[in-house]
């Protein structure tokens, strides 16, 4: 029984499918974090609204929804932008029209319109979290060669396949959450260390970070994050001549392309984990300031 459990221990990276930005408990801890900064007008009409929300789920229960299958509207979870740009300097989402940036405006809209059925409001509602979450995360403000990460293998630490797996699970898991493999085999454990981590960050929160976090509109927030995945300390890229490329001899990567591997380890998670600390915060904090703004007519900040 005991080697059972060592190799079920050993071996659950294999247990684990790739999931989206922040993974699941990601989101939770944001919806969290929002959950405890909102009015309590906001609050009422939260709950009222919910009430219509299809199986009665909590807010931050639904909050990972859209990452279920089948993904709802798969192409707004992220802004992919040309290896050529950058800085992210308006809401523009390019030749589609629409990605994370457009998503949180048209939901924003629909929660904040009382004319609206309260199925469309409340499901907006758990919408708008998610894509609040999704923006924060780096590697879903970044380049479409090679689809946001998802085509930079990795060896070493975490079980994920790809860097943006390590984003979306490990580094929440191992770096913010401080699980280790025995917790991870238990999904409670993840319930309750995203509400302790929750519990740590708010401790953090300081009037003129909330004060300049709620003055900034969400293409800010992608701009925030498109400078966050092109630090040294990500991976993600290798910056020559003040452009982005994909590794030290290509650009950008080809659609037969080669994906380059990057090596995981203790240091990367020590790098990283402050910066994910701060994402997570902040988008709980914009969250909230969100919903006070669609369901509290007296909010003012």
């Amino acid at each position: 029984m005991i080697r059972l459990l060592v190799l079920l221990i050993s071996g659950f990276g294999l247990l684990v499918p790739d999931a989206f930005a922040w993974g699941k408990f990601g989101h939770v801890t944001i919806c969290e974090i929002a959950d405890r900064n909102i009015t309590l007008t906001a609050r009422a009409e939260l709950s009222r609204l919910m009430g219509a929300y299809p199986g009665n789920d909590s807010f931050v229960e639904a909050c990972a929804d859209a990452d279920r299958n089948p993904r709802t509207r798969p192409k707004e979870h992220y802004a992919n932008y040309d290896r050529s740009l950058n800085e992210v300097t308006s809401d523009d989402c390019g030749a589609t029209g629409k990605c994370v940036i457009s998503a949180i405006a048209s939901d924003f809209a629909v929660l904040a319109d009382r004319t609206e059925p309260d199925i469309d409001r409340a499901r907006a509602l758990v919408l708008l979290g998610h894509w609040v979450g999704d923006i924060h995360q780096p590697l879903h403000v970044s380049f479409a060669d090679d689809s946001g990460g998802n085509e930079i293998r990795k060896r070493g630490l975490c079980n994920a396949r790809n860097l943006h797996a390590v984003w979306d699970n490990c580094l929440v898991e191992r770096g913010v959450f401080k699980m280790n493999a025995a917790e991870s085999l238990f999904s409670w454990r993840r319930w309750t260390k995203a509400y302790r981590a929750a519990d740590r960050l708010s401790k953090s929160i300081g009037d003129v970070d909330v004060t300049l976090w709620k003055q900034s509109e969400p293409w800010q927030w992608a701009a925030e994050s498109f400078d966050i995945v092109r630090t040294k300390a990500v991976g993600y890229c290798t910056m020559k001549s003040g452009a982005c490329w994909y590794d030290e001899t290509r650009q950008f990567l080809e659609p037969d392309g080669a994906p380059r591997t990057i090596q995981i380890t203790q240091d990367y998670f020590d790098q990283n984990s402050p910066t994910a600390d701060a994402q997570l915060l902040k988008a709980g904090v914009r969250l909230a300031h969100l919903i006070n703004r669609a369901l509290d007519p007296e909010y003012t900040f």
